[in-house]
């Protein structure tokens, strides 16, 4: 499971009432890949943003959650138009 933030979490920001089987999982699995993902984003590791209570900086467990809640809400990756630039 994600090492800073909880499935818990993720649940509430996605105002999610009760998990089926296997949903907790799935949503670590979105934690897992935010957290690594805005770790490889801001080029520094977590450790570095830990207070004094080893909690993680609440912008970047918002940040993780945002994340997390726009892999849950897009599950392909799949365009319905022509991208072109502008």
């Amino acid at each position: 499971m994600a090492n800073y933030t909880k499935v818990e979490q993720l649940q509430k920001h996605l105002e999610i009432d009760y998990l089926e089987e296997g949903d907790s999982d799935f949503l670590g699995l979105l934690l897992n890949a935010s957290e690594s993902r805005l770790e490889k984003e801001i080029n520094q590791p977590f450790t570095e943003f830990i207070d004094d209570e080893g909690e993680l900086d609440s912008a970047l467990v918002a940040a993780i959650l945002i994340f997390a809640g726009t892999l849950y809400a897009n599950r392909e990756a799949v365009a319905y138009t022509t991208a072109t630039p502008v």
